[in-house]
């Protein structure tokens, strides 16, 4: 179990470091994607970032 004092550091390097977006899915209305999305066979994260650096050679 981390100290207080590890988590205010963890929490410092993380704020500092990365960048974090949140991404939701209708089950409903959105189950193309969602099923889609299950059927990865890498992690949504990496699959994302494929698509963005893709995304940026093409707008060069």
């Amino acid at each position: 179990m981390a100290t207080e004092a590890q988590r205010k550091a963890r929490n410092k390097y993380n704020n500092k470091n990365n960048l974090n977006k949140t991404i939701t899915f209708n089950r409903k209305t959105e189950t193309d994607l969602v099923e889609f999305i299950e059927k990865l066979d890498i992690p949504l994260s990496v699959y994302v970032k494929e698509l963005i650096r893709k995304d940026m050679k093409t707008h060069e």
